[in-house]
């Protein structure tokens, strides 16, 4: 469901999610951001917020691919989609080498900087926001 929003109708829906505690659609947003697009919603905290991107890699023999990513706001104080930690141990439980202090052009190694990316970086923007607002106090970052 997630994809097939454009930007205003997925703003509007998570919106009204969190809103109204939807837990049908904060589990699909967090099912979304779990698996396969981690890197979107870590770029877009980069791109909003300036903070560091972080990320764990899985490989097999010559490939390698990023299991899980996202940010570093301040000391002990990490973000993704399923909400803030104080360390990165369950976060580097999804891969094998953790990768820091990185920007969105490192990502690109492991994926394509395509027009359709850059669409799917605009909707994580409006979910970072959302995650800002709801998350800490007052939504400030």
């Amino acid at each position: 469901m997630m994809q097939s929003k454009n930007a205003d109708e997925l703003e509007h829906l998570l919106s009204e999610a969190y809103l109204n505690k939807d837990e049908v659609v904060l589990d699909e947003l967090q099912g979304y951001y779990s698996y396969g697009h981690c890197m979107e919603l870590a770029i877009a905290f980069h791109r909003l917020y300036g903070y560091e991107i972080q990320l764990v890699t899985e490989s097999d023999h010559d490939k390698a691919w990023i299991a899980h990513a996202w940010v570093k706001r301040g000391d002990n104080d990490y973000l993704d989609i399923m909400g803030t930690y104080v360390d990165t141990v369950e976060l580097e439980s999804f891969g094998n080498e953790k990768h820091t202090g990185l920007t969105e052009e490192h990502l690109y190694k492991y994926m394509t900087h395509s027009p359709q990316l850059e669409v799917d970086i605009e909707k994580a923007k409006i979910v970072a926001n959302l995650i800002i607002k709801h998350i800490t106090p007052q939504g400030t970052p």
